[in-house]
């Protein structure tokens, strides 16, 4: 999920907290946000290089689906960990508790995207967001050209995120998703396709 929708649940937090806990409610706000510093973590590990480019960072985590990632703050351990330090210390408490929202929001997206993805939707208050966010892919989709970007197929597609200079999204089906996602397909081919389809529809526009 967006780190902007993180802070404003974060800060909602915060007020929620501030009559039991006063001004070191604070902290739900902070933590918030900071427990996400784990994806910059991993992608400096992954990368063996330091990026001051958090956007891409982000954009990486959040499209990195297949590949083994570990977030260590968004592991079960560590959110055990903190339920057991919260018993001892306020300060671990507010920790916890902002952990968990944090926790619960994330999975709320993954659960939205597979709304989408499933067409099916077992919520009535979900709906409204589900339906905006369905919208919102239709239009990338047909931006994209509404088929695999390597094989032409038109039936079933996911978004990729290709990361070089720019980031780049492109359109995959299943089987070509999960080739690019175990290595078999490299990120560099995706690029010269992504080129190669651009130029063409310059082309087909000065026709």
């Amino acid at each position: 999920m967006k780190i902007t929708y993180h802070f404003i649940v974060g800060l909602i937090l915060s007020v929620i907290l501030f009559p039991f806990f006063g001004i070191k409610s604070i902290i739900a706000l902070i933590v918030s946000v900071l427990i996400d510093v784990d994806h910059f973590l991993w992608y400096i590990l992954r990368y063996k290089k330091f990026d001051v480019n958090i956007k891409k960072i982000f954009n990486y985590y959040v499209n990195c689906c297949g590949k083994q990632v570990l977030c260590i703050f968004h592991t079960i351990e560590f959110l055990i960990l903190l339920a057991v330090l919260s018993f001892f210390s306020e300060i671990f408490l507010i920790i916890f508790i902002a952990v968990l929202v944090h926790f619960f929001m994330d999975y709320m997206d993954w659960f939205i995207w597979f709304s989408i993805y499933s067409q099916r939707t077992p919520s009535i208050l979900l709906w409204p967001l589900v339906y905006r966010r369905s919208k919102i892919y239709n239009k990338w989709f047909k931006k994209l050209g509404n088929k695999c970007i390597v094989c032409g197929f038109d039936k079933a597609f996911d978004i990729h995120m290709v990361f070089g200079d720019k980031t780049k999204a492109v359109l995959l089906c299943p089987n070509h998703h999960f080739m690019v996602h175990r290595g078999l397909i490299s990120e560099k081919e995706l690029l010269k396709l992504f080129e190669k389809r651009r130029k063409g529809k310059k082309k087909k526009k000065s026709k």
